[in-house]
Order: structure tokens, then C-alpha cells, then sequence
């Protein structure tokens, strides 16, 4: 097998923390399209990755990235489907149904988690030192519940860029 993955770099958690739940939204929504490509239709990995970081520590610190375990012959293919589906984004504002698909289940889970003391020392740790945590925590569930279409559009025009695309594959010897 090979790795392909790609990345993009975005902004730290704190430039807006209402455009970093909106890029979320969007990377959980190229995770579903990725899915829907690659394991559904081509078969070519059962389990691509789509990852986003955006540093609540670093200014200016943040990225996307996607990747697949395959055979090597299938790496080109992958970042075609990968930029074909950026494009799309960029291009298209995504459906309420995939809206839906991606919101709910990120919803869920912060409420299961909020229910555990080790989400909240997560998100309370800093916090006497950097207000800006505290607030982040009280306002995320309002903030992805009101993640529309065209903030998905947008966090895709401004991250999902070819010019800004980096590209590794780590293949067999």
C-alpha cells in the first residue's frame, strides 16, 4: 500500500472562531464526499481521512488535510478526486441534506461529550488566562448550528485552494 495525502493551510482558531466552526462543517462534509468517491463508488480505500486543525495556541496556525491508504497505481487518482471535489465546494454550495449529514453528528457528539469532565478540563483549561476560551466553549453550539450553505462555500473558497495545495505519497520500496 501507499499514502497520498494533501493539505492546505488555513488561520488559527481565534481569527474567527465562527469561520473555523464553518471550516469544520466543510471538512466533515469533504470527509463524506471523499467516502462516497472512494469507497463507495471506486473501491479504492475503505477509509479516507479528512483532518482540520485550527490552533487555539499559535496565531496563524491551521490546516486541512485529507488522505488515503491504497495501492500506489491509485495515487494520481486520488488528487484529482480530491481537487475535482474542492472544486465543487468552491463552485457549488453544498445541499441542506449534506449540511444535515455533517452537522448532526458533530452536534451529538458535543452534547454526549459535554456530559464528561474530560471535555470540559479540555475546554476549561487556559480559560482564567485567556477569556477568549470560555467564550469559545459557550458559543459552539450555536456557532455550528448556524453554519449555513454559503459559510461552507466560503471556508472552501478561502482554504481549498489548487495554488495552495502541499502533496506527499509515501510509497513501498
Amino acid at each position: 500500500q501507499a499514502i497520498a495525502y494533501m493539505a492546505w493551510p488555513a488561520d488559527d482558531f481565534f481569527a474567527d472562531t465562527r469561520r473555523a466552526r464553518a471550516t469544520q462543517v466543510m471538512s466533515d462534509i469533504l470527509k463524506l464526499r471523499l467516502l462516497d468517491e472512494l469507497r463507495e463508488k471506486q473501491g479504492a480505500t475503505y477509509s479516507p481521512s479528512v483532518g482540520y486543525v485550527a490552533s487555539q495556541t499559535w496565531t496563524g496556525y491551521g490546516y486541512l488535510a485529507a488522505s488515503m491508504e491504497a495501492p500506489p497505481a491509485l495515487m494520481d487518482g486520488f488528487f484529482r478526486d480530491v481537487a475535482k471535489i474542492a472544486a465543487d465546494l468552491r463552485d457549488t454550495p453544498v445541499t441542506a441534506d449534506e449540511l444535515a449529514r455533517a452537522k448532526t453528528p458533530r452536534l451529538d457528539a458535543l452534547e454526549k461529550a459535554k456530559a464528561t469532565n474530560e471535555y470540559w478540563l479540555g475546554q476549561l483549561t487556559g480559560a482564567q488566562t485567556d477569556p477568549r476560551r470560555l467564550a469559545a466553549t459557550r458559543s459552539v453550539t450555536a456557532q455550528v448550528e448556524s453554519v449555513t450553505a454559503a459559510d461552507v462555500q466560503a471556508a472552501a473558497q478561502r482554504y481549498l485552494r489548487d495554488d495552495k495545495a502541499w502533496k506527499l505519497v509515501v510509497r513501498p520500496k
